[in-house]
């Protein structure tokens, strides 16, 4: 649908009886609106018209959109992950390294999850950070997972994003069939009602029971949210309708095979 213009608009665009203003004559905006359907072969008719449709926005007012968007990129209303399988992190940082200072994603994202690391207790700290990130390893126990090599995670938390000294593991699991890492974080900018961000990391081997670890990551959630709301309600009465908030509460999981290849990277934003 489009309005229709007035006669002496010298910058309309004539196709097919139909007039289409560009908005810069200024007049059209006095003339009498009205509301046309138009058919299938006019809209296609409109494709091939040459003109400069743009969307003015004032020179002042774009240069405080840009300031305003260059000054909330660490304040996102919903946190930005980048998360990878990188098979083998060490012989990897100084690929990741140049990513953090060269591409913009990288540099900004707000978490960065890696699985199947393979970092063991001989590898220091040192040789897996990244500037500006906080480093929380989750290396894989030889002797509960029975495997000699291979898993283990590592969360790089955003300093800009979220305050380095509110960094704490809540849980770690190493078995045969998965390998989580729970970690507690206070982000600068979150709403009141939370006091907290729980990021919960996951890696379930190719040949692991996946009922027994879905199993595991249900009981570490269940109680991460138990053990969270029961905190807010310490010295007041619970009462009845308080009852059913402190009942764990996940969604069903709903797992892909295994042959249409694994999670490589996942960016929300």
């Amino acid at each position: 649908m489009m309005a229709l213009v007035h006669a002496g608009c010298r910058s309309a665009a004539r196709c097919a009886n139909v007039n289409v203003c560009c908005g810069s004559c200024g007049r059209c905006a006095d003339y009498p609106k009205k509301v046309m359907i138009y058919s299938r072969g006019s809209l296609l008719a409109l494709r091939r018209i040459k003109t400069d449709f743009r969307h003015f926005i004032p020179q002042d007012k774009a240069k405080a959109i840009a300031k305003k968007q260059h000054q909330l990129r660490y304040k996102p209303p919903i946190p930005s992950v980048l998360m990878g399988n990188v098979n083998a992190l060490p012989n990897k940082m100084d690929e990741l390294a140049a990513l953090i200072k060269n591409q913009q994603t990288y540099r900004e994202s707000c978490l960065i999850i890696l699985t199947d690391t393979w970092l063991t207790a001989h590898i220091p700290d040192a040789n897996v950070e990244l500037p500006g990130f906080t480093t929380v390893r989750a290396d894989r126990d030889t002797n509960a997972s029975g495997k000699s090599k291979g898993g283990g995670l590592v969360l790089y938390v955003n300093n800009r994003w979220s305050n380095p000294g509110h960094c704490s593991i809540k849980s770690v699991i190493c078995c045969c069939d998965c390998e989580l890492l729970a970690v507690s974080l206070r982000p600068y900018y979150i709403p009141r009602e939370f006091t907290q961000v729980i990021v919960i990391c996951v890696y379930i081997p190719p040949r692991a029971n996946m009922e027994a670890a879905l199993d595991a990551v249900h009981s570490i959630t269940a109680g991460l949210q138990t053990q969270r709301l029961w905190s807010s309600f310490q010295g007041t009465s619970v009462t009845s309708p308080w009852t059913p908030l402190c009942r764990p509460c996940i969604s069903t999981w709903t797992v892909p095979p295994r042959r249409t290849g694994p999670l490589t990277c996942c960016m929300p934003t």
